[in-house]
């Protein structure tokens, strides 16, 4: 199942529609990218307009470790070639509750210090260049060779997932179970009320939620529709 598709014309994401045969309730999720047209963020906000619950990604506090991580978007966001902006959906214009489901700074930071002294160095030097390459060479077209994602992983994130064990478990794993904690409690208080719950959240973690929700709860896709992120 395709999340996130890079084509020669653009990338788009998928917004995918979770049903079970005897609830009414529906998971609306919708794959973020830190990065993207100004458009697709509105879409995006427009849609979670019709939901009652929003699941919204986002570390709880202060963190010095996913700043950063975070650093390069952050700053390519002011890179005006890109014609691109950062994600700044107001969910406090939305009448619907919101969830937090992610870590709390002070989780985040506490997991960091317990990678491996060597990852950490490694990610402390490349993070910095890589950040710099982008700002000087950085295009759409070589954002996009990133964003690819599929329900499941390829052999080169399989790759990356091994060697850095110890940040996928703590950037991808504890919030992907989390999450998934957070989702099963709402089917368990509201399975049986005919709403919409929105899960905004960065594209990696989707692929957790379209294989934890069928095999635990019986939820399935059952159709969705294409935003485009931006086109190339």
């Amino acid at each position: 199942m395709q999340i996130i598709e890079v084509t020669e014309f653009g990338a788009r994401s998928a917004v995918l529609r979770l049903h079970r045969k005897d609830t009414p309730l529906r998971f609306l999720l919708f794959p973020m990218t830190h990065l993207a047209s100004a458009k697709f963020y509105a879409d995006v906000e427009q849609r979670l307009q019709d939901c009652t619950i929003i699941v919204a990604e986002g570390i709880q506090g202060p963190s010095a470790a996913t700043s950063a991580m975070t650093r390069s978007y952050r700053l390519l966001k002011h890179k005006r070639s890109l014609g691109l902006v950062s994600q700044d959906i107001d969910y406090s214009k939305l009448d619907a509750t919101i969830v937090y489901p992610d870590l709390t700074g002070r989780e985040m930071d506490a997991g960091w210090r317990q990678v491996p002294c060597r990852d950490r160095l490694e990610f402390g030097l490349l993070v910095p260049w890589y950040t710099v390459w982008l700002l000087l060479f950085g295009t759409r077209r070589v954002i996009a060779s990133h964003l690819e994602v599929n329900d499941l992983a390829s052999e080169i994130d399989e790759a990356l997932a091994a060697r850095y064990a110890a940040v996928d478990d703590l950037v991808v794993a504890k919030r992907d179970q989390a999450l998934l904690s957070a989702l099963a409690k709402i089917h368990d208080e509201h399975a049986a009320e005919a709403i919409d719950v929105a899960v905004v959240y960065g594209a990696g973690h989707v692929p957790a939620i379209v294989r934890g929700l069928p095999s635990q709860y019986g939820y399935v896709a059952r159709g969705g529709t294409w935003l485009d992120l931006f086109a190339l």
